[in-house]
């Protein structure tokens, strides 16, 4: 159904795309991202220090990615133990003399606790990807007003909580040439 979602920006003609998290990855939120320092493509007019100043940063900001998809652990740890902990049929609590409104009480303090650090887990993880990508962003128009006949564009697409089903997260640096090989200056933009 998300499939027609998860198409990304098209990449120009000539254009190097050097993905970060791909739109097909296995893991999705809960993999490692990954940079490849990859060579400075040959069109692209730029010092080598330069290139490998800019693959160096973009690829310690990408190694600071927060794993996402952690978040749910904390809820189902919180179930669990309130389920097997402290539940009045269920749990340990029954052998011990413990009284019921007490047990009910701390098995939905765990499992709502556990809620709410799932909550507190994945909101504060997406922002602080957010700010890593917008990191990423000035790191990358930093190069690109460097770079001389190519523009270097940090892509993201779905990063959001909320996507159409089937839809990936995708991020990447795409680096392509303003004209491409044999033929007219680029009008289009990523």
């Amino acid at each position: 159904m998300g499939a027609e979602y998860s198409s990304r920006p098209t990449l120009p003609e000539g254009g190097v795309c050097l993905a970060i998290e791909h739109d097909s990855a296995g893991c999705g939120p809960c993999g490692r991202r990954q940079w490849s320092d990859g060579p400075r493509p040959a069109w692209l007019s730029m010092r080598d220090g330069d290139w490998a100043a800019f693959s160096s940063e973009v690829g310690q900001l990408v190694r600071s990615y927060a794993p996402e998809g952690w978040g749910h652990v904390f809820m189902l740890v919180g179930f669990l133990v309130g389920l097997f902990v402290f539940h009045p049929s269920l749990g340990i609590v029954r052998t011990l003399d413990f009284e019921l409104s007490a047990s009910i009480g701390l098995m939905m303090f765990c499992m709502i606790g556990g809620l709410f650090a799932m909550l507190a887990v994945s909101i504060g993880g997406r922002r602080y990807n957010e700010r890593v990508d917008e990191k990423i962003d000035a790191v990358c128009r930093a190069a690109a007003a460097r770079a001389n006949g190519g523009a270097i564009t940090f892509v993201r697409l779905w990063t959001a909580p909320c996507k159409p089903k089937g839809a990936r997260t995708f991020r990447a640096v795409y680096v392509y040439p303003l004209v491409p090989p044999g033929g007219a200056r680029s009008s289009q933009g990523v």
